[in-house]
């Protein structure tokens, strides 16, 4: 687990394009690697990432100021951080002609 304070961060439920500090976000997951090298001089990497982000703690935002409605991220993931990553890399060298 991995928890960071006071993270700013962009957008949330309500005001998608303002800046806000959170209370606390906490990440937890885990990441895969594989590579392959082969004689024919083509070397393979493939990764995959599972991320589990939450919001554990965040301030309330007034929606609307004629009813005082507030809404909250806690529980939320945060924008823009995915759940599930993956990346496919091949590299091939030449050889020297020999």
């Amino acid at each position: 687990d991995l928890a960071r304070q006071n993270v700013v961060r962009y957008g949330s439920v309500g005001a998608p394009n303002d800046i806000f500090q959170t209370g606390e976000i906490r990440s937890r997951g885990i990441e895969l690697e594989a590579v392959a090298s082969l004689d024919s001089g083509f070397d393979f990497r493939a990764a995959y990432t599972y991320l589990d982000t939450e919001i554990t703690k965040a301030t309330s935002i007034t929606v609307d100021d004629d009813s005082g409605e507030t809404v909250s991220d806690e529980g939320n993931t945060p924008f823009g951080v995915p759940e599930h990553a993956a990346s496919l890399w091949a590299n091939y060298t030449v050889g020297s002609g020999r």
